[in-house]
């Protein structure tokens, strides 16, 4: 059944929309590499107003305020500026905006956009980027790269459901069982300390799919292992309130595509966010 609030069809619109915009921008000349620095920039910034991280309806308004090519760029760089400054802006219309370190905004993508183009983001905007799923951003990094190239590298999008094929056997399996026939806590923590220094490569990681899902699938298992805890803990409160380890840094991603790279850092930054929510 599909239901109103289906997630992969509003991050798939979403997607649509972001790879609209950018093919609209190569196609009439804009630079290829900096069109891309803005589609990632602007996916992020959609992404933080959903989630708290700016103002809410913070990028919405801005976007509607653009009456005119040279509005979005001074507009949206302006956003992107204050995202790459250190410390919280302190006043101004981006007032409050903090600092997102990470390198993605370290050269912030001014670009003036045609209507057609402004009219997909107003669109994406529309979306709940909260209920984002990022290993669909695939979406956008196969309709961004061009039709030859795609064909020559394969690159396509992978469904979740054959990335766990992989990540199941490999990964799930062979830990969950290790978890179950624990039988002391001591056994317990020992597989946490384990978990925190296994490591995952994908050789041709695209915009980051495959990562993206082994690195769910790990932070349940992580959680699985606080609920064999305190399943074995008898005296209440003997177990103090156990921090979560496995993080991004365990994940490591090669690839020939630029947009690929990047984009994959960007759905591991969203997974995070993601994961911890969970």
């Amino acid at each position: 059944p599909v239901f109103g609030n289906d997630h992969e069809a509003v991050t798939r619109d979403a997607a649509d929309r972001l790879a609209t915009c950018f093919n609209k921008l190569v196609t009439r000349g804009v630079d290829r590499s900096v069109a891309q620095r803005f589609t990632l920039q602007i996916l992020v910034a959609l992404f933080s107003e959903d989630i708290g991280l700016l103002e809410q309806y913070l990028v919405a308004g801005l976007l509607d305020d653009c009456k005119s090519p040279s509005d979005s760029y001074d507009l949206l760089g302006s956003l992107f500026d204050a995202m790459n400054t250190p410390g919280k802006t302190a006043g101004g219309r981006f007032k409050g905006v903090d600092y997102f370190d990470g390198g993605l905004f370290a050269t912030p993508a001014r670009i003036e956009l045609y209507d057609d183009e402004l009219n997909q983001l107003k669109q994406a905007a529309k979306s709940d980027w909260s209920k984002v799923r990022p290993e669909i951003f695939g979406t956008l990094f196969e309709h961004s790269v061009d039709q030859t190239e795609r064909r020559a590298y394969g690159a396509h999008f992978t469904h979740p459901v054959d990335i766990m094929k992989i990540v199941g056997p490999t990964i799930v399996e062979p830990w969950r069982e290790l978890i179950e026939d624990a039988r002391s806590i001591k056994r317990l923590l020992e597989l946490r300390k384990r978990l925190t220094e296994f490591t995952v490569l994908d050789p041709a990681c695209g915009s980051g799919n495959f990562l993206y899902i082994a690195y769910r699938e790990m932070k349940r298992l992580e959680a699985r292992i606080f609920e064999r805890i305190a399943e074995l803990t008898t005296r209440k409160g003997e177990v103090q309130k156990l921090i979560g380890f496995v993080t991004a840094n365990q994940f490591f991603g090669i690839d020939i595509n630029p947009l690929g790279i990047e984009l994959a850092k960007v759905t591991m930054m969203i997974a995070r966010k993601l994961a911890i929510d969970e």
